[in-house]
């Protein structure tokens, strides 16, 4: 996975409001400090109330004012992620809950898509939901490609809490259920109706018969494809992901000291300040004692680096600080 990097850090501590809190410290509304921020008996920290208020504040009026988005350009098929990541969620619903994350790039089958409240949402192959584009129009995914039916064979585990149906055909009368949880492996991928709506895609087992995959008409994803290094077993919902923050002390003074803020400012302001400068120390710490390091300190004829980064009165002159002190000892 790449090295994803953001400003939200810096920015967030410049421009938030933050509040110290305890255990059994009450919120301005009465209610406890959310769970997943929560500080143990004893300890403090400080809380984003800027997100506490965004995340409690009822946004009904809101979502009323804003057109529900057209989704006509945003069909089944073949997806590239353009931005940095995307949540992962179990149901449609965007407050459900959260199962993993897609990056920058990553690419995926979008099976049937909802427009749900303002927001686009795709069902994917891998069982979970994910938003395809913001209430603005900001685009999180690219369509580069139609539905491939061969791309959807391979495993698949059953996910519907109330199972999942098979049938002698995809037109067929309904067979048998399969329990939540059971796996199975399909061999062919086709298209047709379920419920009266077209769309449905039905996967053909091993054994002969056909499972009802996705369907529309029912909002939800029956089963999800198994894929390595995202579900060989069934992932299970994230923590934390309510979007609540805290900051300890040791965070703050960042804020508070005159010239550590000097430097949360600049990041605040520039991601690609904050790139160049992680990779120019990354690189520097990773070179540490390396013979082209610039951190060596001068090496002439018999000399160690240890042994040349230790001036006569038995300082430092530049140099690899531990060599130095190894020497110096």
């Amino acid at each position: 996975m790449p090295t994803l990097f953001s400003t939200e850090y810096a920015a967030d501590m410049i421009d938030d409001e933050w509040m110290l809190v305890g255990h059994d410290t009450l919120m301005p509304d009465g209610k406890p400090v959310p769970e997943e921020v929560r500080p143990s008996q004893g300890k403090r920290q400080y809380m984003n109330m800027t997100k506490y208020n965004q995340y409690n504040q009822e946004d009904e009026v809101t979502d009323a004012a804003i057109a529900a988005p057209d989704a006509k350009k945003l069909q089944a098929g073949s997806y590239r992620c353009v931005t940095q990541w995307v949540n992962c969620h179990a149901l449609a619903d965007t407050a459900s809950a959260i199962i993993g994350r897609l990056v920058m790039d990553q690419e995926i089958t979008i099976v049937f898509v909802r427009v749900v409240a303002t927001d686009i949402r795709g069902c994917t192959d891998l069982g979970c939901w994910v938003s395809l584009a913001a209430p603005d129009g900001e685009q999180f995914f690219e369509r580069i490609g139609d539905f491939v039916e061969q791309d959807l064979v391979g495993s698949y585990r059953v996910i519907g809490q109330s199972g999942l149906p098979t049938f002698q055909t995809p037109e067929g009368a309904e067979q048998k259920q399969l329990s939540l949880q059971t796996e199975f492996v399909v061999e062919e991928v086709m298209f047709g109706s379920d419920g009266g709506s077209s769309g449905a895609v039905f996967g053909r087992r091993s054994v002969g018969d056909w499972a009802l995959l996705f369907s529309p008409s029912r909002d939800l994803a029956l089963a999800e494809r198994i894929v390595k290094g995202w579900n060989e077993t069934p992932r299970q919902p994230l923590r934390g992901q309510t979007g609540h923050q805290m900051m300890l002390v040791s965070d703050m003074v960042l804020l508070w000291d005159s010239e550590f803020r000097k430097h949360l400012q600049a990041y605040a302001e520039s991601e690609e300040l904050l790139r160049n400068d992680f990779a120019e120390a990354f690189q520097r710490l990773t070179e540490l004692g390396c013979p082209w390091s610039n951190d060596r300190g001068p090496v002439e004829g018999s000399k160690s680096c240890a042994s040349a980064a230790v001036s006569t009165s038995g300082g430092l002159s530049g140099g690899c600080p531990f060599l130095a002190t190894t020497a110096a000892s």
